[in-house]
């Protein structure tokens, strides 16, 4: 009997581990199809938008979205666009530099690094001279097209600003944390204007010549573009990117929630087994070790330009404050520290038999706070469904106390440290 329900336990955990990676697998795969709408230019008569996940560049009719042409992008983040009459200019964030490009191929004419040496997120061409807005030192910088030197500079209106436009008086620029555009002083940098963003994540930004336009991604749904009354922000006309794409709305959640109702089946079937066999406490040391080592795996990508792991957001190696990183579904890692604090609970559970109050304690103790750990970081961060709000609270500190004691737990039970009360063949 202690062996069949040994097995059970065994045969639900693995299956349990295999839906996972399968569920994130089917993520990738969805997630692959879908846009992130990051620059606009308007090149007088179409729409022109650079997508940072496809990473393409794509020429739309503006009155349906439809795409007409699209070609590659030079570097794997592009964000700002901009259209100087002749050629195109596209910001790559992940690369740093600002690209020239050939509007018929997509072929890279000249090219220079991003003023002070930032993650270009905005672009916008004045007539004579590119205005450049960039994450990292948040500020807004005037270029001289030939050689990328910067001729004047001023901070950016609000902490994370996106792309560029130019009315021929004014420089507009999106905030994509503070859902706002704004009407900025080309000399000064004051703010003369501004209006909520028409939704949240307001990334790519243009002139038409009378209105402007706005490109909002969205991890859950389809993106929009917006046409814009410039004096109110009033929206007079809409679309999604692309035009024909299918709505990926509840896929995310449809497909994460089989997997935890697999965890809660094999916590029922593994205590019963838990308290027949002692052996189950090798689960502890399993989830310690999945729960130690996921924390320094890469839980989310940076708007595309860096991974960024659980133990250095934990140790503030990058900086957050006030920073906005985007979602990235597909990641497995921090399933991987979910399972492994419920397997170190799991195994907790089954322990329960073991007079030895200390060792229970510690899987007891590992197991919960592994599991509030990483719920605490992950849950967190898709509390916004466009964007990950990255927080350093002590969730994170939790998944590597958490795991390290379920190792230990684990360990000693393993050694024979403890005894079960029912007996044990």
């Amino acid at each position: 009997m202690q062996k069949k329900f040994f097995g059970i336990s065994i045969g639900l955990i693995t299956l349990c581990m295999v839906s996972l990676i399968l569920a994130s697998a089917t993520r990738q795969e969805l997630s692959s199809s879908t846009t992130w709408a990051t620059g606009l230019a308007w090149d007088g008569a179409h729409l022109w938008i650079s997508d940072s996940w496809t990473d393409k560049v794509y020429e739309l009719d503006p009155e349906n979205g439809n795409i007409i042409f699209s070609f590659p992008s030079p570097g794997g983040t592009p964000h700002g666009l901009a259209w100087d009459g002749t050629y195109f200019w596209n910001a790559d964030e992940s690369q740093k530099t600002i690209y020239k490009l050939n509007p018929a191929t997509g072929a890279v004419i000249s090219s220079f690094p991003s003023p002070d040496d930032g993650a270009p997120r905005g672009l916008a061409w004045d007539g004579a001279y590119l205005w450049c807005a960039t994450g990292v030192a948040r500020k807004i910088y005037k270029i001289d097209p030939e050689n990328g030197a910067v001729i004047f500079s001023f901070s950016s209106p609000s902490s994370f600003p996106c792309d560029l436009a130019w009315d021929g008086v004014y420089l507009w620029n999106a905030d994509f944390l503070e859902n706002r555009i704004y009407k900025l002083d080309p000399t000064t940098g004051a703010v003369v204007d501004n209006f909520l963003s028409p939704r949240e994540t307001p990334m790519g930004l243009t002139w038409d010549g009378t209105h402007l336009w706005a490109a909002c991604p969205s991890l859950y749904s389809e993106d929009m573009i917006y046409k814009l009354d410039p004096a109110t922000g009033t929206v007079i006309s809409s679309f999604s990117f692309p035009a024909t794409a299918p709505p990926t709305e509840g896929i995310f959640d449809k497909l994460v929630g089989w997997p935890l109702v697999l965890i809660l089946c094999i916590a029922i079937v593994s205590v019963v087994g838990g308290i027949m066999n002692e052996r189950l406490a090798a689960l502890g040391l399993v989830g310690g070790t999945l729960a130690a080592a996921g924390v320094f795996l890469p839980w989310s990508t940076m708007g595309g330009l860096m991974e960024v792991t659980g133990w250095g957001l934990a140790r503030g190696e990058v900086e957050i404050v006030g920073a906005t990183f985007r979602v990235s579904v597909t990641e497995i890692y921090p399933w991987l520290v979910l399972a492994g604090g419920a397997l170190s609970l799991i195994s907790a559970l089954g322990t329960l038999a073991v007079k030895t109050k200390i060792l229970k304690g510690l899987l007891v103790i590992g197991g919960v706070l592994a599991i509030v750990g990483s719920c605490w970081g992950f849950l967190d961060f898709l509390g916004e469904p466009e964007i990950l709000r990255v927080s350093i609270e002590y969730g994170l500190y939790l998944c590597i106390v958490g795991g390290v004691l379920a190792l230990l737990g684990g360990a000693f039970m393993i050694g024979g440290r403890g005894k079960g009360i029912l007996p044990v063949n």
